[in-house]
């Protein structure tokens, strides 16, 4: 079993390489949801509670994911804000 840094690391290295795929056309907005979605159960258990930038980020694609099979889920507004917000508080990545 890994330990949580290097969990916590491997996460955030796929976000970052998730993100750069959306930015340059080869996935969708809701193909980064999906894929950011799947990571978040990992993040916030190797986190154990403890909120970041990763950690919010993860949280509102998770919502958007579930949320977007059902009528007056999040909007595609809400997703697009959390990303916008992402990228302002990691600009150094």
């Amino acid at each position: 079993m890994p330990a949580p840094d290097s969990t916590i690391e491997e996460i955030r290295s796929s976000v970052l390489r998730y993100l750069r795929r959306y930015e340059e056309g080869h996935m969708t907005l809701s193909d980064l949801a999906a894929d950011l979605a799947v990571l978040a159960p990992a993040y916030d258990h190797a986190m154990g509670g403890l909120d970041d930038s990763y950690q919010h980020l993860l949280a509102v694609a998770y919502k958007y994911q579930v949320e977007s099979r059902t009528d007056g889920g999040l909007s595609q507004h809400e997703w697009e804000q959390a990303l916008t917000e992402f990228r302002r508080a990691e600009a150094a990545w």
